[in-house]
């Protein structure tokens, strides 16, 4: 198995991994603290270098169950073992290698759903997001921290098929919300999370996504959405409003 075949079967796992890694300091804030915090600036998110991941095609249940069968069927034999992961990997590199021939020309136009338009379409969640908190009040100069939100990866990721038997995909971004002094010497909050936009019914092709705008826009209005409501309900707890 090549480095390539075992990238592919890695990054299909990706939201599935990431799903269940939240990470985040989960005391609240004490009354200094929050007077340390003080007036709360808020920097435009942005998309990290290299967050953009190819879009996946692999059904990870599919691979991960015949892996796993040949796993339990060794009675747990670590070279048997290994060789299940392999053909988990195999499995997956032939849905990927499919997926792509069928979409490939279509990927330059899903990478631009992470644009300019998309970090305009958050900041204003982000933004809400604060003023449905006692920051309310606290969003003018002097600052004395500043809210950064960084989109860590991105990308379209499979979460079935319709009944044409072509795969549907869902946008999702794993978001970093750091709230540092103005002096980044003081570490306030951060908390890591992963979301998608397929529990709100943004299930389509390749193809669908592609030539529709109002959809990209719709499917960007509902991650960004998820989002913010997320900051708010961080932030509430942190603040012992919840």
């Amino acid at each position: 198995m090549n480095r390539h075949s075992l990238s592919l079967a890695a990054s299909a796992l990706l939201i599935f991994a990431l799903s269940s890694c939240t990470s985040s300091r989960d005391s609240s804030w004490s009354p200094e603290w929050q007077a340390r915090i003080g007036n709360v600036r808020l920097m435009p998110s942005r998309v990290v270098s290299g967050a953009y991941q190819k879009p996946s095609g692999v059904d990870t249940g599919i691979s991960d169950f015949v892996g796993s069968r040949v796993y339990m069927a060794s009675g747990g034999d670590n070279v048997v073992g290994f060789v299940s992961g392999l053909v988990s990997s195999r499995i997956a590199h032939g849905q990927q290698e499919d997926f792509e021939e069928k979409n490939r020309s279509l990927f330059p136009t899903l990478q631009q759903f992470f644009d300019a338009g998309f970090n305009s379409n958050l900041d204003g969640k982000l933004s809400q997001a604060l003023d449905r908190t006692s920051f309310r009040g606290k969003r003018n100069e002097p600052y004395g921290s500043a809210l950064h939100v960084e989109i860590l990866k991105c990308g379209f990721t499979r979460v079935g098929v319709n009944n044409r038997d072509e795969v549907l995909l869902t946008p999702y971004a794993q978001v970093n919300f750091r709230l540092l002094s103005t002096d980044h010497k003081k570490k306030y909050l951060l908390h890591t999370t992963i979301f998608d936009a397929a529990s709100e019914g943004i299930r389509h092709t390749a193809r669908e996504f592609a030539s529709d705008p109002a959809l990209r826009r719709r499917a960007q209005e509902v991650l960004a959405s998820k989002i913010g409501n997320a900051l708010t309900e961080v932030v509430k707890k942190k603040l012992s409003e919840m």
